[in-house]
């Protein structure tokens, strides 16, 4: 079942095509869409933030369990940062278009 659960929520990750820079209901989906998948890795940070090694572990394994999470954690604020400037950029290019058509 865990597999199940990653594969669909990396589904969920695919990228989404760069909209042509003229095409406004292109961009507004291309911003929407990264605003979602963005939401998801929040969800899934504030999940990582909460987890901790099991209570019966020895030091060295509660050590590496939170050695993984941490890398997960930056990989995930990584993929986050990502979003944020897909969504920035998108943004803009709504701006120069409102801002050229007469």
């Amino acid at each position: 079942a865990v597999s199940t659960i990653s594969s669909i929520s990396n589904l969920s990750m695919v990228s989404v095509a760069p909209p042509n820079p003229g095409k406004v209901d292109e961009l507004i989906h291309y911003q929407q869409k990264n605003e979602e998948q963005m939401m998801t890795l929040y969800k899934k940070l504030q999940d990582y933030e909460k987890r901790k090694a099991p209570p019966d572990s020895s030091e060295n394994d509660a050590y590496a369990f939170e050695y993984r999470i941490k890398a997960k954690r930056q990989r995930i604020y990584d993929k986050i940062q990502s979003k944020q400037a897909k969504i920035a950029w998108a943004k803009k290019q709504l701006e120069y278009l409102a801002a050229s058509s007469p």
